[in-house]
């Protein structure tokens, strides 16, 4: 029997030299290293406790802030039952699981900082925050999980309800609160070896489905993703490539995605601000090299590229320029060997409308409580 599997879907993400996954949930990102149903069976964890504390920040754009990242899970097994519970910087949750194949669950859980709400960006970067409100949710989710050799599957109901409160500079109206229905499918391929989370060989692909009914919005969401890896055994040396594309329509500001910094749920932009875009199209491309240094340091030098190829047609939103051109140097390794850390420098090239950026991310994940 494999065990700790929800467990160890956190530490994928605490490691993953994508970390931007650490703000997702694995039923809300196409981002494959969280969305595969088959991460969570890769690896035992023998904790039943793990933290995963970070910040972001963002410097040379118009505004500058820092995102606070925090994370603490809690995990226990009853026979064939995963008991899991997550506070963060975002909200609260308790999920169970039963571990069977395919697995059922139910996850209640409260989003005091709700996805979408409280930033926003004019074209040039600087943020509109008398426009800037604070969404709440509170929402039970049920899903059922199916994997097959190498294929899975997750299907997601999330039925609750969304209110709004102002923030310090808020002076337009308040959205009406409204219930907010989610239905989610994702489903997934992986053909990988794994040496270590950031060491793979292989190709991961995911592709997901979202209908939403928020109030009278009603929207359609589709994602793609696929990473392909090659590692040269002898040096370790690991190439990573990736590709992600997404269509959404009917969606509003209040609903559409969010794309910008190392932190973006679907598409990490490096060096622009957290939530910076709103787009209806986006279409991307990455290629990153790992290097081993020394000892567990390894450096990861990147270079991205997005476009937004058509006419954005969510109302009221930014039209942004075509493409948007990043580089990237990612650190990571282990502190006195045990406790796994990650930084990440990303720069954003100057555009059209846009001046160049940089931006800074960095993690530490814990563990208490060693299981026997």
């Amino acid at each position: 029997m494999i065990k700790n599997r929800l467990l160890t879907t956190l530490i994928t993400l605490a490691l993953a030299t994508t970390p931007s996954t650490l703000l997702a949930t694995e039923a809300k990102s196409p981002n494959p290293e969280s969305s595969s149903p088959q991460s969570l069976l890769k690896k035992k964890v023998p904790y039943s406790v793990v933290g995963v504390f970070g910040a972001d920040t963002t410097f040379g754009a118009p505004d500058r802030w820092v995102v606070p990242i925090a994370r603490v899970i809690g995990y226990k097994e009853f026979g064939t039952l995963d008991i899991l519970a997550q506070a963060d910087t975002l909200g609260v949750s308790l999920q169970a699981d039963y571990r069977t194949n395919p697995s059922i669950g139910v996850k209640p859980h409260y989003d005091y900082i709700a996805h979408g709400d409280y930033r926003h960006f004019e074209k040039t970067g600087k943020r509109l925050r008398k426009q800037e409100v604070k969404g709440n949710v509170a929402a039970v989710d049920l899903f059922t999980t199916f994997t097959y050799d190498k294929f899975g599957s997750k299907l997601t109901l999330s039925n609750g309800y969304k209110w709004y409160g102002s923030q310090d500079q808020t002076t337009i109206p308040l959205p009406s609160a409204h219930r907010v229905h989610d239905l989610t499918l994702d489903a997934s391929y992986q053909n990988l070896t794994t040496k270590e989370v950031v060491i793979k060989d292989g190709v991961d692909t995911a592709v997901q489905l979202t209908l939403q009914q928020h109030g009278t919005t009603e929207t359609t969401k589709r994602a793609f993703a696929m990473l392909g890896y090659y590692n040269n055994s002898p040096t370790d040396y690991n190439l990573k490539l990736e590709a992600r594309a997404g269509v959404e329509t009917g969606s509003d500001l209040q609903n559409a995605w969010y794309l910008g910094s190392f932190i973006s749920r679907q598409a990490p932009l490096p060096g622009r601000g957290y939530m910076q875009f709103r787009n209806s199209q986006f279409i991307q491309t990455q290629a990153s090299l790992g290097i081993p240094l020394t000892g567990s340091l390894r450096a990861e030098p990147g270079a991205s590229i997005t476009f937004f190829p058509y006419k954005n047609i969510i109302p009221n939103a930014v039209q942004s320029d075509l493409t948007h051109p990043s580089l990237s140097l990612t650190l990571t390794g282990k502190i006195a060997g045990i406790l796994p850390f990650g930084v990440k420098y990303g720069y954003a090239l100057p555009t059209s409308s846009l001046s160049a950026s940089h931006e800074v991310f960095g993690y530490i994940a814990l563990a208490w409580n060693k299981l026997e």
